[in-house]
């Protein structure tokens, strides 16, 4: 059609065709990057979701670890209670050494023992890597 026109002396009518064609292309053009951004948000949004589902089952976990080390520690500040508020002599406490240390009953606690917990934070830590 460009051809033709051209051939016939239009220019008026063949720049009028090759201003529809530009529009054409650009409006193409305009339509496949909205689709592109709309997949890629897609694509984002999914890939948030399984680390929001990750950072959930972590902190499931968590909850159900962190009962060991918290019944620990409860037993332990009830043991320390105990031994803080039986008055134990000076002389007792000084008679402690290497060798009667373990007939003594205050000294058999957990006072230096801890519990440990670690916690999952590999949902968070790819949270992280996206910001």
């Amino acid at each position: 059609m460009r051809y033709h026109l051209m051939e016939q002396n239009k220019t008026a009518k063949y720049f009028k065709y090759a201003i529809g064609e530009i529009i054409l292309v650009v409006v193409g053009i305009l339509i496949a990057l909205q689709i592109n951004n709309w997949n890629e948000n897609q694509k984002q949004k999914k890939q948030l979701d399984a680390i929001y589902t990750t950072v959930a089952q972590n902190l499931k976990t968590d909850l159900k670890n962190i009962k060991v080390p918290i019944e620990f520690f409860e037993t332990l500040d009830s043991t320390l209670t105990n031994i803080l508020t039986k008055n134990y002599s000076t002389s007792f406490l000084d008679s402690i050494n290497e060798t009667n240390y373990l007939q003594c009953i205050p000294c058999k606690s957990n006072i230096n023992m801890y519990e440990p917990f670690e916690k999952q934070d590999n949902g968070f830590e790819l949270l992280k890597k996206l910001s």
